[in-house]
């Protein structure tokens, strides 16, 4: 059976299996760097590539997105409640107005992240920062699992309305191709948003 890396499907593999080629999985000191909206090797393949393989493209991708928004919230959670131990106890509650945590861990404010999560997700974009400048371990969770859900729907809803437009129309998979990866690039930017301090790509 053909691979997805083999047609060209997959943004997170190099062909050789060194890597991602375009850069999605580098993220280490500057945010999110994939191209998620311009994998040629992908656009190249599309128009021979079966509709139910660009599909499974699809799911993979969102189930990656998914496993990404917890990674970096365990991160967020392992430092948050370490800083709250040192306090004294992981339920301590600094004074309002107080954070103690690095400027590089705050949650950014954007027009990404707002205008990708909009609109729900602008009330849980409130409630993490008033649960990270309180201290308050639960919240912090709370808020920031929301939010990991809420991106992740973000991308699936947008890609059945896509998919339920072009049943029927195998040679239009292109058109489904660049609507995953323009919501991947959204949803990833959105979220290096929430929990770094560095402007996501444009």
């Amino acid at each position: 059976m053909v691979s997805r890396r083999q047609i060209g499907l997959c943004p997170f593999e190099s062909q050789d299996g060194a890597g991602a080629s375009c850069g999605a999985n580098a993220r280490e000191g500057s945010g999110t760097r994939g191209s998620f909206g311009g994998c040629r090797p992908m656009i190249r393949s599309i128009r021979s590539t079966p509709l139910d393989i660009v599909r499974d493209f699809v799911a993979s991708s969102l189930e990656y997105l998914h496993r990404e928004a917890h990674a970096r919230l365990h991160m967020v959670e392992t430092f948050l409640e370490a800083d709250l131990r040192a306090r004294g106890s992981d339920l301590a509650r600094p004074r309002s107005g107080s954070r103690s945590w690095p400027d590089n861990w705050a949650p950014a404010r954007t027009e990404h992240s707002s205008r990708s999560l909009a609109p729900a997700g602008e009330h849980e974009l409130d409630r993490l920062d008033e649960a990270v400048v309180s201290g308050d371990l639960h919240q912090v969770r709370v808020a920031a699992h929301r939010i990991a859900g809420l991106a992740a729907n973000f991308g699936a809803h947008g890609l059945e309305a896509l998919a339920r437009e072009l049943e029927g129309k195998p040679e239009h998979a292109e058109l489904l191709v660049r609507g995953v990866q323009d919501r991947m690039r959204l949803t990833s930017a959105a979220l290096d948003a929430i929990y770094r301090d560095q402007p996501p790509p444009r």
